[in-house]
């Protein structure tokens, strides 16, 4: 064990975080976390394994080592770390040390308007090469320049000073855990880096995104849905979320209700009924049906829309008594997805309590090198 590895294992068995440790010794988290597993690794290690490594004049503990003595030669192999079956657990309990936003004062007149965000299919770890795909490159640093880009674009020409809802409307980390999997089917995905950091990039370019929306509207709401890439990652996004904005009284996040929790999810803004969902578990019209039969407030509306993604097109289809908006990915194709066309792109829609939608504003998600 080295004498750096030394000072965080100590420091953390004397009751402090790994953070507080990175922040005396002035390093990055990630650099703490590092050194105290490998002193972790070494104290732990059975005491022959201690004494091959020191002989050796090793300062570190080998996955796997002989011993020879007498003649005789044995092999050991230390245990790795198991996978982690808990990511999003230790993710999650990351994230209670999320500092807690803290808004700039700003004065805006609330009125009427609802200005709604669909912002599906991000897939903020997807790794894209042009050459491969016909399309644009794509990573998690194209990723946030991309979003905050478009988010900016489009906050500049909404009105202003109502309510927003910010609808992250599924697949929008892109991959589930550490496997790059998609948990239903097991496809392989085309991915930009580890979970943990695609993550920690997703969530700060995100938090930047509220944060720009927010600058310019009296309040926003904030609704995080399943996809089929991230049944379970989204609620890693969520309580990451939920954790920076604790504090804020404008930024708030809507229970998720419906057929099932965390699928469907539906507001009233005045006589308009807005319902989301991911889009790839059932039909638009099925999903007609169960709102027309679960939401409360279906019958006092009379402008009603319904959201979904997933398919990384755009189509509008009026249906009796709703209309439905399968939206643009923002994300541009993978290696898969560039069988299938489509063209990317963000939107913002503008609802006025009496008249429903009133305005559409489009972003292509360009890029000044383009």
């Amino acid at each position: 064990m080295t004498e750096e590895q030394r000072r965080v294992y100590d420091g953390v068995q004397s009751g402090k975080t790994l953070r507080e440790m990175a922040s005396i010794l002035n390093i990055s988290y990630e650099c703490a976390k590092s050194r105290f597993r490998r002193a972790k690794k070494w104290v732990e290690a059975d005491p022959s394994a201690q004494v091959a490594a020191a002989t050796a004049g090793a300062n570190v503990m080998p996955h796997s080592y002989w011993i020879k003595k007498n003649g005789v030669s044995a092999y050991f192999q230390s245990p790795r770390e198991a996978e982690s079956d808990d990511i999003l657990a230790k993710v999650a309990e990351a994230f209670r040390e999320i500092p807690a936003y803290r808004p700039e004062p700003v004065t805006l007149e609330d009125n009427d308007l609802l200005t709604v965000w669909p912002m599906y299919d991000l897939h903020a770890g997807m790794l894209a090469d042009s050459a491969e795909t016909r399309s644009l490159d794509y990573d998690l640093t194209l990723f946030k320049q991309d979003l905050l880009a478009s988010v900016a674009r489009l906050n500049s020409r909404v009105p202003s000073g109502g309510h927003a809802l910010m609808i992250f409307g599924g697949d929008t980390l892109h991959t589930n855990d550490y496997t790059n999997e998609t948990p239903g089917h097991k496809h392989k995905l085309d991915a930009d880096s580890r979970f943990e950091k695609i993550t920690d990039i997703a969530i700060e370019a995100i938090c930047h995104a509220i944060e720009e929306v927010a600058s310019r509207n009296a309040r926003v709401s904030v609704v995080v849905l399943a996809g089929n890439h991230d049944v379970s990652s989204h609620i890693v996004l969520k309580a990451a979320l939920k954790q920076r904005y604790r504090d804020s009284m404008r930024i708030s996040f809507p229970v998720v209700s419906g057929a099932a929790r965390s699928d469907i999810f539906w507001t009233q803004h005045g006589k308009t009924m807005i319902a989301a969902h991911h889009g790839d578990k059932m039909k638009p019209q099925t999903l007609a049906m169960i709102c027309a039969d679960q939401c409360g407030f279906w019958s006092d509306t009379r402008h009603r829309v319904i959201l979904t993604g997933h398919r990384h097109h755009l189509r509008v289809e009026d249906m009796p008594g709703v209309s439905h908006y399968t939206m643009r990915a923002f994300a541009p194709a993978d290696a898969y997805g560039a069988n299938f066309g489509g063209v990317r792109g963000l939107q913002a829609m503008v609802f006025d309590e009496r008249q429903g939608l009133i305005a559409q504003f489009h972003d292509s998600v360009w890029r000044a090198d383009e």
